[in-house]
């Protein structure tokens, strides 16, 4: 609140970090009873509501009441409020040119002000805002359509009759925090989806998850081992553009990333936790902060960063018992916790590992990588394999 706006109440705004998710209780709803939504619209709407429950959402199919009748209301306070009140506020404040939509209005209004709004109609208005909030006592949040059809072009939508944009008027007729959220795609990914979320009365805490949040259900990694997997977020790039193509190789240094992106336009840089650009048996000579060796270097005293466009880094290396070995996590575990180093041995796992893990580890990762140079067929064998790619490559560039 301002202090000046008398119909702004007081109220504090709520933590959208405090939200529960998996207590909030929503309701939803597909067509408003005034105009039936598009198709696709309607497999959105569906999609959502499925991945809501599997995030453990109670989500029920149940209607705003006397949404046909709230259409009605909503289009007599709009015919009865006339052009005169908005034809005032832009002289009030010295508005010349008011905008297209603006002029049809005021063409098509009348601009008097013997007109007023019935008494009678903000009546029923008030009922069926009361009514509306009985409803909404058993719920958090409704789940609706934001329109009865997809995007379309420019100018076309002015065209539609009143009644057509139900599906969000009504949230002015009853004044809740509402807002629309890119849900999907249509079914030739050429228009994006959205759905609308409308929390109850003074919850725009709950209406700020769903505007500041994102669902990825297509996520499909480029490749089956981590460290090009690793390259490709960071990047956006196929392994194949990027360079690292498996294990073992470090991401070129002049490949753009994502953080440098971010650090060039303001942002400060900060990574924590396993990268895994580089290779973990790198000889110390050539400086790797992901090798073990580089962490027995001079070069790795007060070392955190910079790293493929973070500032700053606090690094873990590799997992199980490497982890205890070297990096910014071995440190501090040496300094503060030394005598559960010994926890982290594969010995002390929790869960056995599969037996079939010899098996997948050959699938996934060669045991000599290969690679082809001048079409000759170069084996890595049990050397560094980015300490082998280099020497193969130098190799090359002398022939």
């Amino acid at each position: 609140p301002d202090g000046r706006d008398p119909a702004v109440v007081p109220v504090p705004l709520l933590d959208s970090a405090e939200v529960k998710l998996d207590t909030l209780r929503v309701a939803y709803y597909i067509d408003n009873g005034v105009i039936p939504v598009d198709s696709e619209l309607s497999r959105v709407i569906d999609q959502t509501v499925d991945a809501l429950r599997q995030d453990g959402l109670s989500i029920k199919l149940d209607p705003l009441p006397d949404m046909p009748r709230m259409t009605e209301l909503m289009s007599e306070l709009r015919r009865s409020a006339t052009g005169a009140a908005a034809k005032r506020l832009l002289d009030k404040f010295g508005t010349k040119r008011p905008g297209p939509d603006l002029e049809r209005y005021f063409k098509n209004s009348d601009l008097s002000d013997n007109a007023a709004v019935k008494t009678s109609l903000l009546e029923s208005i008030d009922e069926q805002r009361s009514r509306a909030l009985m409803f909404m006592q058993n719920y958090d949040a409704l789940l609706c359509p934001p329109s009865h059809v997809l995007a379309r072009p420019h100018g076309e939508a002015s065209q539609e009759i009143y009644e057509n944009w139900s599906y969000i008027t009504l949230q002015n007729l009853l004044g809740w925090p509402a807002g629309v959220v890119r849900a999907g795609s249509n079914e030739n990914g050429e228009l994006p989806v959205g759905v609308q979320i409308v929390a109850a009365p003074w919850r725009e805490d709950i209406d700020a998850i769903a505007a500041s949040g994102m669902r990825f259900t297509r996520h499909i990694t480029p490749m089956q081992i981590c460290s090009p997997s690793r390259a490709t977020m960071l990047t956006g790039l196929y392994p194949r553009h990027h360079g690292l193509v498996m294990n073992g190789m470090a991401l070129p240094q002049e490949v753009p990333t994502v953080t440098a992106m971010l650090q060039a336009n303001g942002y400060v840089t900060h990574g924590v936790g396993k990268q895994h650009l580089q290779p973990l048996l790198a000889p110390a000579q050539y400086a790797m902060p992901d090798s073990r060796a580089f962490w027995g270097t001079a070069d790795a005293a007060g070392w955190n960063g910079p790293y493929y466009g973070y500032q700053t880094l606090d690094l873990l290396l590799g997992e199980s018992d490497t982890a205890s070995i070297a990096g910014h996590y071995a440190n501090w575990l040496r300094e503060n916790h030394p005598t559960t180093l010994h926890l982290l041995e594969p010995k002390y796992a929790q869960q056995a590992p599969p037996e079939d893990l010899d098996e997948i580890w050959r699938y996934g990762v060669t045991k000599t990588p290969a690679l082809i140079i001048n079409g000759e067929v170069k084996s890595a064998g049990i050397q560094p394999l980015r300490v082998q790619i280099e020497q193969w490559i130098e190799e090359a560039a002398g022939k």
